[in-house]
């Protein structure tokens, strides 16, 4: 029997769920702003060359989450019973699979930035580029387990707005350990190639070297807390917060 809107649990459960939403509408915001004051440099340096690999990858990434963050926001604030489970499982998984492609291709573009940055020494590359593919395939081997155990039906109660996940698996959280691991290796190996060359380096390569340890930190923040939520926060509900877009 579905419970009651005056059941306290649920309305606990609601309230963390709010959270969540208004956690993805934050990211949206962020990700807009970030465009647009950056926008002017976009079409100056990306959109008037022309077309190869580094185009496309900068694209994907860029604007992949642009498709991602909006599909789960909508899966947020869909009024209750207007979407149905089967529907919104197409959406809960089209989500997913959008972030894993978004950080696998960011991933290969610091793993073609490190390559750059030691010169192509094949030392850092054929080992980076291991731990890159092994990462890569355990992640999406993670994901389809993830996405096959995960069953969403009608929410409880109209506490529950959005699409509902009556059941899913915390071995989704094992993707966000393996985006940790690949980030530390990258960092450390930027951090090493910094010290030896941050005096007599350019202002550009200065930035860089900056840039990417403040990334790092960042990005294990919000991984851990992808982690410590997977685990500590009830099984049911909406969405997961999003992967490292």
């Amino acid at each position: 029997m579905a419970s009651t809107v005056t059941d306290p649990q649920d309305i606990s459960i609601a309230w963390q769920l709010q959270i969540v939403t208004y956690t993805h509408l934050s990211f949206l915001t962020i990700m807009v702003h970030d465009w647009l004051i950056l926008l002017d440099q976009e079409i100056e340096y990306v959109w008037r060359r022309k077309w190869d690999i580094g185009k496309v990858l900068f694209i994907i990434s860029r604007y992949g989450t642009f498709y991602d963050l909006p599909i789960r926001l909508v899966t947020h604030i869909t009024p209750y019973g207007a979407v149905n489970h089967s529907t919104c499982s197409i959406l809960y998984k089209i989500a997913n699979w959008t972030s894993i492609l978004c950080i696998s291709v960011s991933e290969f573009i610091l793993l073609l930035r490190t390559h750059a940055l030691y010169s192509g020494s094949k030392w850092v590359s054929i080992p980076l580029s291991i731990v890159y593919t092994v990462g890569t395939v355990t992640g999406i081997i993670i994901t389809a387990r993830y996405l096959g155990t995960t069953t969403l039906g009608p929410p409880p109660s109209p506490l529950f707005i959005g699409c509902y996940i009556e059941r899913d698996d915390t071995i989704i959280s094992i993707d966000f350990l393996i985006l940790l691991v690949f980030e530390l290796i990258v960092v450390i190996l930027t951090v090493l190639k910094g010290f030896r060359d941050y005096k007599s380096g350019t202002p550009l390569m200065r930035v860089i070297y900056r840039d990417s340890v403040f990334f790092f930190l960042v990005l294990f923040a919000e991984s851990l807390s992808a982690i410590l939520t997977l685990a500590l926060a009830p099984v049911s509900g909406t969405f997961p917060p999003p992967s490292d877009d």
